[in-house]
């Protein structure tokens, strides 16, 4: 993450993206240097398709399902 969050500042770019060696795994950084990791960014992508699509069904890892589910009632419900 350091690497990635250098290369971003260095760089001027608006966003990073890094994955581990076998791709399972990934982290963002944006403009700032802020990470985003797989939850954060999990969270980002269901909130971009849930805006639009509120009937979405989210699919992820059990690690992620339990804050994830929290997340979007929190964002959604009224």
């Amino acid at each position: 993450m350091k690497a990635i969050t250098q290369a971003v500042l260095d760089n001027k770019v608006d966003l990073g993206i890094i994955f581990d060696t076998d791709v399972d795994r990934s982290a963002i950084v944006d403009s700032t240097g802020r990470e985003f990791n797989q939850t954060r960014l999990i969270a980002l992508m269901s909130t971009i398709v849930l805006e639009k699509h509120l009937t979405t069904t989210i699919v992820t890892n059990s690690v992620i399902s339990d804050g994830l589910t929290t997340f979007i009632k929190e964002k959604f419900d009224e």
